[in-house]
């Protein structure tokens, strides 16, 4: 028989570890049986005396730890705080001009899955989600272009803030060349190609550096030796939109000095050609 005297014996205040306010969904059950909810930031209620199990969502999705085997009594109010563990990540999505741009959707994935997405928000050009600590994946879709842009495998911590910025639009590749003393060398030429396929995307001629300007993806690049005519690969580049990558190729190369005499003096050859040894 419950104590006529108390409006309530249970009462339950969501905080995270910082002690800050939580509003949550909550579920009270009783030998696998729920047989409460209710929702707010601090809740009371009446139960007959037992042992209860309390599970509690935030309104971000997050799950508190949960609380077992929870007794209460008849004659005296049980208190209990459900505890939310949980980290920030702030996301800035911007244009190639580095001004906010509306994002059509932006969407926190469980890392390395795309099926079922944790949170999601629509609309936004800046965006806090509150995530219990893990791995997640960030997808940012542009709402001008439908353009789709992922950012893997971040980091979040519980009671720490993270910030990331995904911008749309070019990125830069900055190719250097040198010979293997380290000095400039210019090369016949340089492309780049989509990844895995040979579709040209842009090609330059007798340059020792160049900065390839192009759209966020993935791409080969190729450079050849003017001299020995050797060809070399750097590939699966990923450029990401305002970002900048830098790559460089080092070609080994010798040098061979002839000098023509005749009589004791110099004398101009009609023609010297180098051959690899054993060749024609």
């Amino acid at each position: 028989i419950l104590d006529k005297a108390l409006e309530y014996n249970v009462e339950l205040t969501g905080k995270t570890t910082k002690g800050e306010p939580v509003y949550m969904s909550v579920k009270v059950s009783q030998a696998g049986k729920v047989i409460k909810e209710d929702q707010g930031n601090h809740l009371v209620m009446m139960l007959p005396p037992g042992r209860y199990d309390i599970e509690a969502e935030s309104i971000d999705g997050v799950m508190a730890e949960p609380i077992r085997s929870m007794e209460v009594k008849a004659d005296e109010v049980t208190k209990k705080d459900v505890v939310f563990v949980q980290g920030t990540l702030s996301v800035n999505i911007v244009g190639s001009d580095r001004a906010p741009l509306l994002a059509r959707e932006t969407c926190m994935y469980n890392v390395g899955t795309t099926d079922h997405p944790v949170k999601c928000a629509q609309g936004v050009d800046h965006y806090t989600f509150k995530m219990a600590p893990g791995l997640y994946d960030l997808y940012v879709q542009n709402g001008v272009t439908y353009e789709v842009s992922w950012l893997m495998g971040i980091e979040i911590k519980a009671d720490e803030s993270t910030n990331r910025t995904v911008g749309f639009g070019e990125g830069t590749l900055t190719l250097t060349v040198s010979d293997s003393t380290g000095k400039a060398m210019e090369v016949r030429e340089t492309c780049l190609y989509e990844a895995g396929t040979d579709m040209v995307v842009a090609c330059t001629q007798w340059v020792d550096q160049y900065a390839f300007v192009v759209k966020p993806g993935f791409y080969d690049l190729s450079a050849q030796n003017g001299g020995t005519g050797e060809v070399k690969w750097i590939r699966e580049i990923e450029i990401k939109g305002l970002e900048t990558v830098a790559k460089s190729f080092t070609f080994e190369q010798a040098t061979i000095k002839i000098l023509m005499q005749k009589g004791g003096g110099p004398f101009a050859a009609y023609e010297t050609l180098v051959y690899q040894s054993g060749t024609e």
